[in-house]
């Protein structure tokens, strides 16, 4: 429903590695660029490297440092680099808003202080989400680590078992 609204001059952005990138590419009538670490993508994600945390990796070469925790939000700056180049903000001052990007209260926002690393991710978590943050968690640096969890709302009938398997994968 959101081509309906774009013409054929504009632009759909899409990630190249999701499932359904075929078929949102059948159905966008505008130009279609793509991200992500697919060797097909228009703005490819690779090299990824991570130091407690941050992440540097290359966007179609260019070496970038993202100033966020989670390697989601890896495949995030793939998007907001190509939007940014389209809408014509030059790569260098991408890079640098990249560098300085910080998470905002809930997403992945952290906090750091007397030795203890605190990681609120907390906004509106889902099935996704909550393995993202967790697989994030996972690679700290930590000699102990205590994850807090809450409920993921807006599951519907699917609740319990959604909240059965990220508990199983907590676990893991």
């Amino acid at each position: 429903e959101i081509f309906a609204g774009v013409d054929a001059e504009g632009y759909a952005v899409l990630p190249a590695d999701d499932d359904y990138f075929e078929t949102l590419r059948s159905k966008a009538v505008c130009r279609v660029v793509s991200f992500g670490r697919s060797e097909s993508a228009t703005y490819r994600i690779a090299g990824v490297e991570e130091d407690e945390g941050r992440f540097r990796f290359e966007i179609n070469g260019e070496r970038m440092e993202l100033g966020t925790v989670g390697e989601y939000n890896v495949i995030n700056a793939g998007a907001a680099y190509a939007v940014g180049e389209l809408c014509g903000v030059e790569p260098e001052r991408i890079r640098e808003a990249l560098t300085e990007a910080e998470a905002i209260p809930g997403r992945a926002k952290v906090y750091r202080g007397k030795g203890v690393v605190l990681v609120d991710d907390s906004y509106n978590a889902n099935p996704t989400s909550m393995r993202a943050a967790l697989d994030s968690f996972s690679r700290l640096k930590a000699a102990r680590r205590i994850a807090v969890l809450g409920d993921m709302g807006e599951l519907g009938e699917f609740s319990d078992d959604a909240h059965r398997e990220l508990g199983g994968y907590a676990a893991r």
